[in-house]
Parts: structure tokens; C-alpha cells; sequence
């Protein structure tokens, strides 16, 4: 009797929770979900607080273990991404007289860095590039990225100015990066706002790898890592005292800690008393070299 009242009290809340892995990433599926009802996606509940005549979903996204909260307005087919993770809305049906607004499917893809094992060499460099954190910026507030506080100056719908420990950067587009006190690149992945007043703008950051300039040593994943060598085309590292063999773009050498890294673009003049750098990413996945 129990167990008939159980599966009873299941198909009434009518919310079928699946998890999908596609190349190595876990996206939760939820099914008819009504407004007020609350469903769990990993570590994120969902809740629908609303849905409007015209189809757009008011949907609040809360972290179970930090209690953080942010609501997003998703049309019907389509996503919002959120700074717990991306949030795609399928078919919705708005309230009547007789029953509630309901969902028929959410899609949540938390923002999560996975390994992926790649076999082919241009599919693992580009996995090499993927951010091994993302984070989402409104305008207005401020976030805090490995000690350093960062906010939004300006924002129009293709450009980005912040402010970085109070000091004003370049105005930036999509996929231009820049460099916080610890050496670590930052690049500004998305940048979202409505020529409508009264609009949010907001922008997506992704952390990227570090820049390692000559002459410097930088501290990665507490290894100590400097420049031995350096043209316009390879570089010899020296990782805690020992020598790598000269490297070029996507070659890999090994931490202490068993992680993979990848050099990134390697820049030096050709000029005499000219500094050079390379950057330097975590791979999440590595194509051996000879």
C-alpha cells in the first residue's frame, strides 16, 4: 500500500527527472513541471514561478548548497544561461480558469568542467581552450574572481569597459581577454544587452589559462613555472627547477600534480631587448607530441 501511495504521489507532482551525458557533459531533463512547483537538477532546484499569456516562463534557479538565487525569463524554446548553469524552456502552457500554468520540459546543463578524452588532434585543441570557470556579471553588481572585484563600467550590445580592483580596463568585444594580478587571462565570452532603457546588461567571463611573461614565474597549481627559452615560434619552460624540451602552440608538459598543461600562443619580436610570453591553459585533454 505504501509503495502504491508512493508511486501515487509521484506521478501527481508529474516531474520525471533524467540525467543525459553528451561528451562528457550531464544535463538534467525535467518534465511537466507547474508554477510553484520545485524540482531538483544536481546541485540546483528549479522552481516555475510564473508563465505569461504570451509563453515566457519565470523560472528561479537556487544553488542547495550556497542558497544562491537568480530568476530568468525564458521564452518558450528557449534558453537563458544563468550563473549556475544554462537553462533551455520547451513547450509551456499558460494558466485557464481550470488548471495551472504548467512547463512540459526544462533542460539544465549545470556549468561544469569536464575531462574529455579526444582521439583526434584539431577536436583536443579545442577542447584544450575550454574555461575552467565561467562567470556571469550584471550590470550593476560586482563579483569576485580569485580576490580580484570586478564590475561593468559600460556595456551597449557589442562592447564592454569593467572595472578590476577599481581600475578601468580597454573597452572590450567578444572573445578579448585580459590579465588579472595573479597572471590568470580572463576573456570575455558573451556580452548581452537591449537597446531597450531600463535594460540589464550583463556579460559572461571565462577564465582561460595564465600569461607568462619572460622573465617572470608564475605559480600554477602550485608549481613554479618561468621562461628558460623563448623565439617567435618555441619555448623551453622551467617547471620547479626542471627543464621542458622546446615546445611549440599546443604541445603539452606535465605538473607535479598529474595535471596536463597546454602552451597557448607563443608571442616574441624578433628585436633585440624585446620581452616575450606565451600563454599557458589546463588542458581538459592532451594529444601527445614527439
Amino acid at each position: 500500500m505504501k509503495n502504491k501511495n508512493l508511486i501515487f504521489g509521484m506521478l501527481l507532482v508529474g516531474v520525471l527527472m533524467i540525467s543525459l551525458v553528451s561528451a562528457g557533459i550531464t544535463s538534467y531533463a525535467i518534465t511537466d513541471l507547474k508554477t510553484g512547483r520545485t524540482a531538483v537538477a544536481g546541485d540546483v532546484n528549479v522552481k516555475i514561478l510564473d508563465v505569461s499569456r504570451s509563453g515566457v516562463a519565470s523560472v528561479q534557479v537556487t544553488n542547495t548548497q550556497t542558497g544562491a538565487t537568480e530568476r530568468v525569463a525564458v521564452t518558450e524554446g528557449g534558453t537563458a544561461l544563468t550563473k549556475f548553469g544554462e537553462v533551455s524552456v520547451g513547450a509551456v502552457t499558460p494558466s485557464s480558469l481550470f488548471r495551472k500554468a504548467n512547463v512540459e520540459s526544462i533542460t539544465v546543463t549545470p556549468t561544469t568542467t569536464q575531462i574529455v578524452t579526444s582521439q583526434d588532434a584539431e577536436e583536443c585543441s579545442n577542447n584544450c581552450q575550454a574555461f575552467t570557470e565561467r562567470y556571469r556579471l550584471d550590470e550593476g553588481e560586482t563579483i569576485n574572481i580569485q580576490g580580484n572585484i570586478i564590475g561593468i563600467d559600460f556595456i551597449d550590445a557589442d562592447s564592454v569597459k569593467l572595472n578590476v580592483n577599481g581600475q578601468p580596463t580597454e573597452l572590450f568585444s567578444e572573445n578579448q581577454w585580459f590579465e588579472l594580478s595573479n597572471s590568470q587571462i580572463v576573456e570575455v565570452e558573451d556580452i548581452h544587452r537591449l537597446e531597450v532603457g531600463g535594460q540589464i546588461g550583463w556579460v559572461v567571463l571565462g577564465l582561460k589559462g595564465y600569461k607568462l611573461d619572460e622573465g617572470e614565474t608564475i605559480t600554477l597549481q602550485g608549481n613554479s613555472v618561468s621562461i628558460d627559452f623563448i623565439d617567435a615560434d618555441e619555448v623551453r619552460l622551467d617547471v620547479n627547477n626542471q627543464l621542458t624540451n622546446l615546445l611549440i602552440k599546443d604541445n603539452t608538459f606535465e605538473l607535479n600534480n598529474n595535471q596536463i598543461a597546454v602552451v597557448g600562443k607563443i608571442a616574441k619580436l624578433e628585436v633585440g631587448g624585446t620581452t616575450g610570453y606565451v600563454r599557458i591553459d589546463l588542458a581538459s585533454c592532451y594529444f601527445p607530441y614527439f
